[in-house]
Order: structure tokens, then sequence, then C-alpha cells
């Protein structure tokens, strides 16, 4: 998916009548219940998390969860937003991925729209082709929180336009989320270097 770009005049679209006739009756659903998820956090300017992409352990799901949940000590009103398939491995999760910070919603195909709810992206996998993923959050100025492999690093560049950690590093992982929670004025200055970049070496 990354070898050909990412369609930046698809994610910068915002008008709710438009996306509204975008969106499947479910997607449309998923949306409202999106943005009755967030409204609290928004109202308390807390900081929301993240993921699209199949929910697995090589993902590194299970290391997002934890970490996210030692972030909640101290960020109580943070919250993480999950999209995707979750599959046969992560069964064992299903009761941590629907709490009052956690959020999951299956498979949707217009996804573009739902990333314009995130502060920040997180991708903590163990391995990656590249991560079209990141480059679709970068069109929505969203920057990143990824792990320090091969594919993320091709675009993510450190404490510029985002936030790379330790492979499997759960420590490093809450520290980045705790890192954003408490400079909130970066997130937008490393979204806009993460929109340049997209716009530059990415745009379809």
């Amino acid at each position: 998916g990354s070898v050909s770009g990412v369609d930046i005049s698809q994610c910068i679209r915002q008008d709710n009548h438009e996306i509204k006739n975008i969106l499947s009756i479910k997607e449309f659903n998923y949306l409202k219940e999106l943005q009755r998820f967030v409204k609290e956090a928004k109202r308390k300017e807390s900081l929301i998390f993240g993921f699209v992409g199949r929910i697995n352990k090589d993902k590194g799901i299970p290391i997002l969860i934890n970490s996210f949940k030692k972030h909640l000590i101290s960020f109580p009103n943070s919250k993480l937003i999950l999209i995707g398939p979750l599959e046969n491995n992560m069964i064992s999760f299903k009761n941590d991925i629907k709490s009052d910070s956690i959020m999951h919603i299956n498979y949707v195909q217009n996804v573009f729209v739902f990333y314009h709810y995130f502060d920040v992206f997180v991708l903590p996998s163990y391995r990656e082709g590249f991560g079209s993923s990141i480059i679709e959050a970068a069109s929505n100025k969203v920057p990143s929180i990824s792990t320090n492999i091969p594919g993320p690093i091709d675009f993510i560049e450190h404490m510029i336009n985002g936030y790379l950690m330790r492979r499997g590093s759960s420590k490093d992982l809450c520290d980045a989320m705790n890192f954003f929670a408490v400079n909130p004025k970066l997130i937008k200055n490393f979204g806009l270097h993460s929109f340049n970049k997209v716009t530059k070496k990415f745009d379809r």
C-alpha cells in the first residue's frame, strides 16, 4: 500500500455532510460512537492515542495496552482507540480493549475519516514493511510513536516529526506517551512536520 503513497486530498476532507455520504451506515455509527467516546477527553484537553491495523501481537498491541494502562496512572483522562480486526491471538485481551479509556472499532474501509480524532498515532510493531498507516496519520497532521525498525524509520525523524521507541519496550512506549502528555504543543509542531514530509515525498 505505501508504494503508491497516500491520497492526501482524501485524508484531509472533514466536511460533515460529505463524510456522512461517504461512510456506510455501520461506519457512520462507529464514528458517532467514537465522537461520544472522545468528548470528555477533548473537554479536559487530554490526549487521544490511536492505532489502525490488525489487532495482533506482531503489531505490539499487548505492549500498547500495558503501556497505556501505566500512562493512565499519571494521565487518567487519556484515551486509546484501536481500529482493526481482532485476531485470534488477541482474544485474551478482549476485555482490556473495551473500557472507559480504551475503545475498539472493527475494520472500516474509509479509515481516513477516523484519523482526524487522534492526537498521536501509535504503531509499536515488531516488524513492518513500511507502515502505510504512519503516512495516513501524517496526512491528517497526526504525528506518530513507532518502533525504531526498518519501515517506520524511513519516515519518522525522532523528535522532529515523531517519536521512535525500542522494539518490545513497554517502558519506552509509556515514556513516549507521557512525553506528549506533558508537551502538547509539540504534537501540533510534529504533526505539521509530518504533513509537510508526506506531501513532499508520499503524495499519491
